[in-house]
């Protein structure tokens, strides 16, 4: 679970490509005698490569390396399966020492999931479709044709009401928990539930299930970014769903059903 863009390409790229995902999964499958590698794009919404938007693939396939070594160095720091480190005696070495031993541990075998939605407000500048057709229409410059095509794109399933019905998926595994939406969150929403749970290990998914913007901390709103643009979504949409994201995962903690 990685919060960073697939960016490292941009627009002068002709090629087909994973962009930093493919070298990481390469380099951790061959590491791990091609144990499948599967990659949850975290919560990224303003986060992208130190080296990005270039052409040459090989800056994409350092960028994957440079990911998929931190997590080998993750999988080797991992105990043995089903044990733990306990505390076992004070060794008097001129200082005192305290000794860990490795021990048998039956982890948490917790599997199940859960569906929630909450209704999100719209914001009230948004143009109708029709608006946008005719913007389309008229629309000369590159860039801002992009824009309106992703807004378009949508805006059409929305018709007219004033609020959007967001889907929120939970999983709980063992110990861990997994929250994902189709919205693209700002880091922020992965850090706070972090802090929020900081006994579990979180992983916070975007673009779950189809894609529907921006999520934008309160602050950007009044300077106007690209991502607070071309949001649907008014100031508060983000911590909105955070605080949604924290009461799906409290329901996630109590169940222990196994």
């Amino acid at each position: 679970n990685y919060a960073c863009h697939p960016t490292t390409l941009g627009g002068a790229n002709r090629l087909i490509s994973p962009d930093y995902i493919g070298a990481m999964r390469e380099l951790i499958e061959e590491a791990t005698g091609k144990a499948p590698c599967l990659f949850l794009q975290g919560a990224s919404g303003e986060l992208g490569p130190r080296r990005g938007y270039e052409q040459d693939p090989l800056v994409a396939d350092r960028n994957g390396r440079q990911l998929g070594h931190a997590v080998l160095s993750a999988l080797t720091g991992m105990l043995p399966h089903r044990q733990m480190l306990r505390f076992s005696h004070a060794q008097d070495s001129g200082a005192m020492l305290g000794i860990w031993s490795l021990a048998d541990h039956e982890p948490s075998g917790a599997f199940h999931a859960l569906h929630a939605s909450f209704g999100i407000p719209l914001r009230r500048d948004l143009p109708t479709v029709d608006q946008l057709a005719e913007q389309l229409a008229s629309c000369q410059d590159r860039a801002e044709r992009e824009r309106l095509e992703r807004l378009n794109q949508q805006l059409r399933p929305l018709g007219d009401d004033s609020h959007f019905t967001m889907p929120l998926w939970g999983w709980r595994l063992g110990d861990s928990l997994v929250i994902g939406s189709p919205a693209e969150a700002y880091s922020l929403l992965q850090i706070e539930l972090r802090k929020q749970f900081p006994k579990r290990a979180v992983a916070v998914l975007n673009l779950v299930n189809g894609y529907v913007g921006y999520l934008p901390p309160k602050g950007l709103f009044a300077k106007k970014t690209y991502q607070v643009n071309i949001s649907l979504f008014n100031e508060g949409c983000l911590e909105q769903t955070l605080h949604e994201c924290g009461h799906l995962a409290r329901r996630l903690e109590q169940d222990n059903r196994p």
